[in-house]
């Protein structure tokens, strides 16, 4: 589980970037990434299908959160991705859960 502190920071930016789209609910998990190194994964859960959110906004709201973090003196690199509750799985894999 992440700190509050990067929590709180991650919700608030993609809050104010993502809320007006739907946004369920900001997950975040601390973990390592495929080469070990300690990691963020940051989740951006969204209810409506009908605005879906770009690779530029995603991008650049990645970007934003990236800044943020380091100014917080944060130096774990964050993963970011947006998904949709309506969002097909593969077999096997459950939907998202809030955290």
């Amino acid at each position: 589980m992440a700190s509050p502190n990067v929590r709180e920071l991650a919700e608030t930016l993609i809050r104010r970037e993502l809320g007006a789209r739907g946004l369920a609910w900001v997950a975040v998990r601390e973990d390592v990434d495929h080469g070990g190194e300690p990691a963020l994964f940051v989740e951006a859960v969204l209810e409506r299908v009908a605005d879906r959110v770009g690779g530029d906004a995603s991008s650049r709201l990645h970007a934003t959160l990236s800044q943020a973090l380091l100014k917080a003196g944060e130096q774990r690199f964050p993963y970011f991705r947006v998904r949709y509750l309506d969002d097909e799985r593969p077999e096997g894999v459950p939907p998202p859960t809030e955290h």
